[in-house]
């Protein structure tokens, strides 16, 4: 759901800027609902993350954790990029309701929601199987 929420903000982002459009209802429907689902995606994976038998035996020894690569990704690489991500959609967030132009918002909330959807794709476990 966040994905496909990201896709269409990125869309109607990049469409808007590009295309010299005004930043209008559209486009910040599109940037709430993104970040709102993100926000959303993040707080239940920090719950998850609290529970994950995983991440426990990652943090229990974190050196060790380093060499085997599913601990350290959901140890740290997994929790890191997510957080990254969710600072990039809310700065951005930010940046837009400050700018002046609608150019500027567009441009502010393409540069920023790509930031976060990149975080976000380098961030999921793609090698894993979806269902075991």
């Amino acid at each position: 759901m966040m994905l496909l929420a990201a896709a269409f903000a990125l869309f109607a982002a990049y469409r808007g800027w590009l295309g010299g459009r005004a930043y209008g209802r559209v486009e910040a429907i599109a940037s709430r609902t993104f970040v709102g689902l993100l926000d959303l995606q993040v707080l239940l994976g920090l719950v998850l993350y609290a529970l994950s038998p995983i991440v426990r035996t990652g943090l229990a020894d974190l050196g060790a954790a380093m060499g085997v690569r599913e601990l350290r990704f959901f140890s740290v690489e997994h929790i890191t990029g997510m957080l990254l991500a969710l600072t990039f959609a809310h700065v951005g967030a930010r940046r837009v309701r400050v700018a002046s132009t609608d150019g500027a918002k567009l441009c502010q909330a393409a540069i920023w929601q790509t930031l976060a959807v990149i975080s976000i794709l380098v961030s999921v476990p793609w090698w894993r199987p979806l269902v075991r």
